[in-house]
């Protein structure tokens, strides 16, 4: 279960939440946002990790494994500003790929550096660590 983003008007003397999301009723074995930044117009960047399946809006994604062990998938999400999920990307792969920081540009594109071990798919692009499986690349 994915639960806890939230997004603060930072104008008012106490925050109050203008939206919260929660994943659920999917067996997602693990889940977590690392990341959320804003762009210039109120809309979120969040990135995370997750094993197992998991729903964003109406998008469900499920891992490239499903067992136990430090392989995680990862998601980029973009949420508009009343929290509606505008779109989802995965990143999966046989190695790491988990530890995700996410940040807008000038003109509001996501850019997202993350660590993998092993290789790692990015639409139709996939990236294989140098050398061996065990030497880490940085995204």
């Amino acid at each position: 279960m994915l639960s806890g983003f939230a997004r603060t008007r930072a104008a008012e003397p106490a925050p109050a939440y203008q939206w919260l999301h929660r994943s659920a009723g999917l067996p997602t074995l693990q889940a977590g946002v690392n990341s959320v930044a804003l762009d210039n117009h109120g809309a979120a960047f969040l990135s995370g990790f997750f094993l197992g399946t998991i729903a964003l809006g109406t998008n469900s994604l499920t891992s490239a494994t499903t067992n136990f062990s430090i392989y995680y998938d990862t998601f980029v999400a973009r949420c508009d500003e009343k929290g509606d999920y505008l779109w989802v990307r995965q990143i999966s792969g046989l190695g790491l790929s988990g530890y995700t920081s996410i940040a807008p540009d000038t003109q509001d594109n996501a850019i997202v550096l993350g660590t993998f071990v092993g290789s790692i798919s990015l639409g139709s692009v996939e990236l294989i660590a140098g050398g061996s499986a065990t030497e880490s690349e940085q995204v």
